[in-house]
């Protein structure tokens, strides 16, 4: 089943003095997830997301990165419903995949595994992404007066406090 995707043909320049590759990149994918919706109940969508790089390329200038956006960006684009791509890498086996991991149950971990394995044998030789930091975050909690804190074992929310989602951790805390 192929997964609807939206597609960035973009002028998004990459710093040549770090990259190896001549080949620049092509854009950037921002992959929605289902059943998220805006306060009022309207479902969320790629299309949102289009819709407010364009804006921002529109209005340049005007908004704080509308310069930046503007200059990277000829049109952010949905042909699809789940998949806003702002990514320059492209493979259609790999695509394939990802089509049918976004499809797959995620209770069947044996055939979820062998679709990582088989995309991972693709993306690791070219590596189109390169994660260049990594930090480890302590989280402070202190369960003298209060439990329900968000853990490995609970994990309902990040419990950062500097997360804007932590007002939930407060609201599912308990006394001690």
């Amino acid at each position: 089943m192929a997964v609807p995707e939206a597609r960035l043909d973009s002028r998004l320049r990459g710093n040549d003095e770090v990259r190896e590759s001549t080949t620049p990149p092509v854009g950037i994918t921002i992959k929605t997830r289902p059943g998220i919706a805006w306060s009022d109940g309207t479902p969320f969508s790629a299309e949102d997301v289009a819709y407010t790089m364009n804006t921002l390329r529109d209005l340049g200038a005007k908004v704080k990165w509308g310069v930046d956006v503007n200059q990277a960006l000829d049109e952010a684009a949905v042909p699809g419903a789940h998949l806003v791509n702002f990514s320059r890498w492209s493979n259609p086996a790999f695509d394939g995949i990802v089509d049918e991991i976004y499809v797959t149950d995620p209770n069947d971990t044996k055939k979820l595994q062998g679709l990582f394995r088989s995309a991972m044998e693709i993306w690791l030789p070219d590596l189109p992404d390169i994660q260049l930091v990594q930090n480890h975050h302590r989280i402070p909690m202190n369960t003298t007066y209060w439990t329900n804190w968000p853990t490995a074992e609970n994990a309902y929310i990040n419990g950062a406090s500097w997360h804007l989602t932590f007002p939930m951790v407060m609201w599912n805390l308990k006394p001690a």
